[in-house]
């Protein structure tokens, strides 16, 4: 994305670990990388059919959907997807929130639940 635009912006900050702030190591594997340039080869795009792999070949598999405090997993385009391939799949799913009190009634900021109530694709970012 070019530099100074929200995009640019985003794509900084996805390249970065949230919590050590170093920038995500590329594989050291000698294994050639293809990306969206090449879509038969390109790694990116199987996890629908890594997920059906793994429904088959593991009975006991499960996603573990891990939600950051602020909610904005549920922002981006490729986790939406993979929560909708794993439920179509019927591949069992547990959501683990960082704190459940931001869905309290009592709970004074009703910022998240506007944010949750208000959810679309449309809204939503993809890195890619």
């Amino acid at each position: 994305p070019v530099a100074g635009t929200p995009a640019h912006e985003r794509w900084m900050a996805n390249r970065h670990d949230t919590v050590s702030k170093q920038v995500h190591p590329c594989c050291p594997c000698s294994e050639p990388k293809y990306f969206n340039d090449r879509p038969i080869e390109c790694e990116l795009n199987k996890f629908q059919d890594l997920m059906s792999f793994l429904r088959e070949e593991m009975p006991d598999f499960r996603q573990v959907v891990v939600v950051d405090a602020q909610f904005d997993l549920f922002s981006r385009l490729w986790c939406i997807a993979e929560f909708v391939e794993a439920h179509s799949s019927g591949i069992p799913q547990d959501v683990v929130l960082f704190t459940n009190r931001v869905l309290d009634v009592d709970y004074d900021d009703m910022s998240f639940y506007h944010k949750l109530i208000r959810l679309s694709v449309s809204d939503c970012h993809a890195s890619r």
